[in-house]
């Protein structure tokens, strides 16, 4: 007999969720919801960042373009100038 009044003293693995489900049930529903909540504040506010972060990529990427192309007019004026001065040079 004391074999059996071991066995059935010893929790089973569903009656052990059964019991922490009636114990803490409520408050794993309410903690559930404010995961999800948290989840959803998460998502946008990445997806806020991220929005952020493409349009700084974005500017970035047109203002070295505009300075590159800067750079590329001064360089032709340069050497624009340097062949003037070397006619001017030629000449003397």
């Amino acid at each position: 007999m004391k074999n059996n009044q071991k066995r059935e003293a010893q929790p089973t693995p569903n009656s052990v969720s059964a019991i922490r489900d009636i114990i803490f049930g409520e408050q794993m529903v309410d903690y559930d919801s404010r995961f999800a909540d948290l989840e959803k504040a998460l998502t946008a506010e990445i997806s806020r960042v991220e929005k952020k972060l493409d349009k700084g990529i974005a500017d970035i990427t047109a203002l070295l373009n505009k300075k590159n192309d800067s750079l590329a007019e001064g360089k032709v004026d340069r050497i624009q100038l340097a062949n003037m001065l070397q006619k001017v040079v030629d000449s003397l």
